[in-house]
C-alpha cells in the first residue's frame, strides 16, 4: 500500500519479521549445527523459537492494522534499532569474556561497565538511527524540534518568522529554498532575504489557500496533489500554486476554529513524501504557531486601528483647521465687503459707442488678466469703484476679496490700526489683511501722510506686514488697484506722494475718459441710469423725450456720471407721466427745483374711486403682478386688495362699479 499511513503500518510489519527471522534461524541452527545436534536439548526445547517467532509475526501484524499504533512504527523501529545494537555490543564483549573464565565478583563488574556501555552505544546509536531510518534524514523532525524550542523566546513577528522560516530552509537541504509564513488577517507575509533574515510584508496570501482552508483545516501535501491532479482537474489550480511555490506541505494555523495563516514547508531537494511522523510533528508544531500567529495578527490589527484613527484624528483636525481658515477667510470677506465702497454687486452694464470708451475698454481688457498694479487716473464723479471691481473679476485673484480703502475718510489718529491692524484684536483686521488673495483699491492714497505711505510701501514690497503692538509679521498678497484724481507724478513732484509708492502703485496708468467726452455713449447710459431710477423708486419705465436728450447733449456734466445718476433720479421723481421732459431736466441740471408737470393721464382731482383704481394699478406694476407683494406695498391686507380688485372690476379693465353712497 502507499500513503503515509500505510508506510507507517508496514514498519511494524516489517519490524515484527526481525525477531521472527532471528527466532528461525535459531531453529536451524539447533537441526542443523554439529553443536545442535550434540547437545542434549530438553523435550520440546525447538518449539520455543517457533513459538516466539509465531508470537512476533502476529505482533507486528496486529499493530499493522491497528490505528492508534502507526503512529508509533518508525519511533519504534529506530529505538529498537538503538537497542539492538546496544543489546549485541553488551552480548559480543560478555562472550568474549565469559570465554576467558573469570572470577564471578569480576564477572559481575564487568557486566555492570557492559551495561552502562551498552546505554551509551545506545545514545549515540540514536542520532545515527534517526539519519538512517527517518524520512530525509530526519531533518524536517528536526525543524521543528528547534522551532518549538525557539517560539519561547519569540517577542516579534520577525522573529517568529526567524525561528520558523530558517529551520525549515535547512530542512530542505537547499539553500535557495523559499519557505513562506502567511498570516491572513491582517494579511502579511514573512519571507527570507539573501541573508536569511526575516522580512514582514504587507501581502494577501493565495486566494485558493485561504478558500481550501477556510473550510478544510487539513494540511495540503503536495505528493498527494501530484498523484490525483490527472484524476481531479479541479486540483489543478491549488497543484499549480505548490508547483510555483516549490512545497512540500502547505500547513494551516488554526487557533480556536479560525484560521490565522499558513506555512508553506519547501521541498528542496527531497523527493519523498512526508512520512506519518513528520506530518504529526507539523500538526504539532501548527498548534504551537496558533497562539504566537493569533497573538501578532491580533497586535497589528491593534496597531493599523490605532493608525487609522490617528489619521481619522489628523483628518478631523485638518478639516477643522481648514474650516477655521475658511471660516476666518469669510469673516474677512464679509467684512471687506461691509467696508468697501461703491457697487460691488452685479457687474456694471458696460456701454462703449465712443471712440475714447472703446479705446479704454480695448486698455482694460488688455491689463485686467495679469497682476500688475493699475493707476486709474478719473476725474471726481467717475466710478472708479466699478471699473477696479472689473479688473479684479477679469484677473487670477477673483476669487479674493476686494477691499476698497477711501483714504481721504479715514481717521487720521487710526491709521495703522485700520491698515495692518492689532495684535490680540482678530475680529478687526486690517485692510491688509482684509485684501490678502484678492485686490486692494487705494482711493486718494495722496491723502495718506508720508510716514504711512512708506510703511505700505514697504510692506507691497516685501509681502507681509506686522500687527500694531507685535512684532511678529504675517502674509500679505494683494493686487494693487490706485484710483487718483490726477497723475501719480504730480503729487510726487508736490511732495505729497512717496516716490517708491507710487512707482509700485503706477506699472500701469489709465486715463478714465470723462463723461462729456463720451457724447454718443450718453444717451444710453442716460437711459440706463432712468431704468435704474424707475426700479429704486418702485415707478413703471419711464422714457426721455426728444428734448430731455438734447439737454443732456447740451451740458457739460462736470461732475461726471455721478452727477447724471443724480439729475436723472430727481427728474424721475418730479416726473408723474410717462416721459421726462426737457423742462424737467433742465431744472435739474441747472440746480433749481424740478419743474412739476402738468399731469397728463388719471388726475388725482377726480373721485375717489378713480384714485383707488390707479393706486391698485400701480401697485401691482410694481410688484411684476404679484398681488400680495402689492398689498405689501399700500400697506393693506391681501383679502382687503383682493375685494377691492373685484369690487373695482380690474380685471374687465371696464368702468368700475361705484357703490351707492350709504
Amino acid at each position: 500500500a502507499s500513503g503515509a499511513t500505510a508506510h507507517a503500518g508496514n514498519a511494524w510489519a516489517l519490524l515484527g519479521l526481525v525477531p521472527a527471522t532471528a527466532c528461525a534461524l535459531h531453529a536451524a541452527t539447533l537441526h542443523v549445527s554439529p553443536l545442535g545436534r550434540g547437545v542434549p536439548w530438553p523435550e520440546g526445547a525447538p518449539l520455543v523459537p517457533r513459538t516466539l517467532a509465531c508470537v512476533a509475526l502476529l505482533a507486528g501484524h496486529v499493530a499493522m492494522v491497528e490505528p492508534s499504533r502507526r503512529l508509533e512504527a518508525a519511533v519504534t523501529m529506530r529505538r529498537a534499532v538503538e537497542w539492538a545494537l546496544a543489546g549485541s555490543l553488551a552480548a559480543v564483549v560478555m562472550a568474549l569474556a565469559a570465554a576467558a573464565h573469570p572470577p564471578p565478583a569480576a564477572l559481575g563488574a564487568l557486566a555492570v561497565v557492559v551495561v552502562a556501555l551498552a546505554e551509551v552505544v545506545r545514545r549515540l546509536a540514536r542520532p545515527i538511527a534517526l539519519r538512517v531510518l527517518a524520512p530525509f534524514g530526519g531533518r524536517l523532525l528536526d525543524a521543528c524540534d528547534r522551532v518549538r524550542a525557539a517560539l519561547l523566546d519569540v517577542t516579534t513577528l520577525e522573529a517568529l518568522g526567524a525561528a520558523v522560516l530558517v529551520p525549515m530552509r535547512a530542512a530542505s537541504s537547499d539553500p535557495s529554498a523559499e519557505p513562506e509564513l502567511w498570516l491572513f488577517d491582517p494579511p502579511r507575509s514573512v519571507r527570507l532575504d539573501a541573508a536569511g533574515n526575516a522580512r514582514v510584508r504587507r501581502d494577501d496570501a493565495p486566494e485558493i489557500l485561504r478558500t481550501r482552508f477556510a473550510s478544510d483545516g487539513s494540511p495540503v501535501i503536495f505528493h498527494e496533489l501530484d498523484r490525483g491532479v490527472v484524476r481531479v482537474p479541479e486540483l489543478r489550480p491549488l497543484h499549480e500554486v505548490l508547483v510555483r511555490r516549490g512545497a512540500l506541505v502547505v500547513l494551516p494555523i488554526r487557533a480556536d476554529e479560525a484560521t490565522e495563516g499558513c506555512l508553506v514547508v519547501p521541498r528542496g531537494l527531497r523527493s519523498t513524501p512526508p512520512s506519518l511522523e513528520e506530518l504529526a510533528a507539523l500538526e504539532s508544531l501548527s498548534r504551537s504557531l496558533a497562539s504566537p500567529c493569533a497573538l501578532f495578527g491580533a497586535h497589528i490589527r491593534a496597531e493599523e486601528r490605532v493608525t487609522r484613527l490617528g489619521f481619522e484624528r489628523d483628518r478631523a483636525e485638518e478639516a477643522r483647521d481648514e474650516a477655521r481658515t475658511e471660516g476666518a477667510r469669510l469673516r474677512t470677506e464679509v467684512r471687506a465687503l461691509r467696508r468697501a465702497r461703491g457697487d460691488v454687486g452685479l457687474p456694471a452694464t458696460v456701454v462703449a459707442y465712443a471712440a475714447e470708451s472703446k479705446a479704454f475698454e480695448q486698455a482694460l481688457d488688455a491689463v485686467a488678466p495679469s497682476l500688475s498694479a493699475v493707476t486709474l487716473v478719473a476725474e471726481p464723479g467717475a466710478h472708479v469703484d466699478r471699473i477696479a471691481r472689473r479688473i479684479h473679476d477679469d484677473s487670477g485673484v477673483r476669487e479674493g476679496p476686494f477691499v476698497l480703502v477711501d483714504c481721504a475718510a479715514l481717521p487720521v489718529d487710526s491709521l495703522d490700526r485700520v491698515f495692518f491692524g492689532v495684535d490680540g484684536e482678530p475680529d478687526a483686521p486690517g485692510f491688509l489683511q482684509l485684501a490678502d488673495g484678492g485686490t486692494l483699491l487705494l482711493a486718494d492714497v495722496a491723502a495718506l501722510p508720508l510716514e504711512l505711505q512708506r510703511t505700505l510701501s514697504e510692506a507691497f514690497a516685501t509681502r507681509g506686514a506686522r500687527l500694531v503692538g507685535s512684532h511678529a509679521t504675517y502674509g500679505f498678497d494683494a493686487r494693487l488697484l490706485c484710483a487718483a484724481r490726477a497723475p501719480l507724478e504730480d503729487f510726487v513732484a508736490r511732495g505729497v506722494l512717496d516716490p517708491e509708492l507710487a512707482r509700485r502703485l503706477g506699472q500701469v496708468e489709465l486715463l478714465v475718459p470723462p463723461l462729456r467726452a463720451r457724447r454718443d455713449d450718453l444717451r444710453s447710459l442716460a437711459l440706463l441710469e432712468l431704468h435704474r431710477a424707475c426700479l429704486r423708486l418702485g415707478r413703471p419705465p419711464m422714457g426721455l423725450s426728444e428734448e430731455a436728450v438734447d439737454v443732456l447733449l447740451a451740458h457739460p456734466f462736470p461732475g461726471n456720471l455721478r452727477e447724471l445718476e443724480l439729475a436723472v433720479d430727481r427728474a424721475v421723481r418730479a416726473t408723474d407721466g410717462t416721459l421726462v421732459a426737457g423742462p424737467t431736466l433742465a431744472s435739474v441740471l441747472a440746480g433749481g427745483e424740478p419743474l412739476a408737470e402738468a399731469p397728463s393721464e388719471h388726475p388725482l382731482d377726480t373721485n375717489l374711486v378713480e384714485i383707488e383704481r390707479r393706486a391698485l394699478r400701480r401697485a401691482l406694476e410694481r410688484a411684476d403682478g404679484n398681488k400680495s407683494e402689492a398689498a405689501r406695498f399700500l400697506g393693506v391686507a391681501r383679502t382687503t386688495f383682493l375685494d377691492k380688485w373685484r369690487r373695482l372690476r380690474m380685471d374687465e379693465g371696464g368702468t368700475p362699479s361705484i357703490p351707492p353712497p350709504e
